[in-house]
């Protein structure tokens, strides 16, 4: 790790986070099991301390990773303009980076 003192005045643009996701891993315990997950999205909080307090309250074991969101991309494409949101990852590591794997998404809350 590499650490460096900064001016945070610097950084000419500010986006308060008002949005996070948690996605919550359960992973496979047997070859013939996949990865799951489930995304639940959080708002109405005072900070990224009280999210990461209540996904570790509910983890129940599982790994999971934290995002805020992030500003919206607006591209140019052939099919025509398109805008895609963002977030960026705060927290965790997604278990499925680097393999290669079948992710099945669980609904619900």
């Amino acid at each position: 790790m590499k650490t460096e003192e900064t001016d945070l005045h610097s950084l000419e643009v500010r986006i308060p986070a008002d949005k996070y996701f948690v996605r919550f891993w359960n992973v496979p315990t047997t070859e013939s099991e996949g990865f799951r997950s489930q995304v639940v999205c959080i708002t109405e909080v005072e900070n990224v301390d009280e999210v990461l307090e209540w996904a570790k309250a509910k983890r129940n074991g599982r790994t999971f990773e934290l995002f805020a969101e992030g500003p919206n991309h607006v591209v140019y494409t052939a099919r025509g303009v398109q805008t895609l949101r963002s977030a960026v990852r705060l927290f965790g590591k997604d278990p499925t980076e680097g393999v290669s794997v079948t992710v099945r998404s669980h609904l619900g809350g």
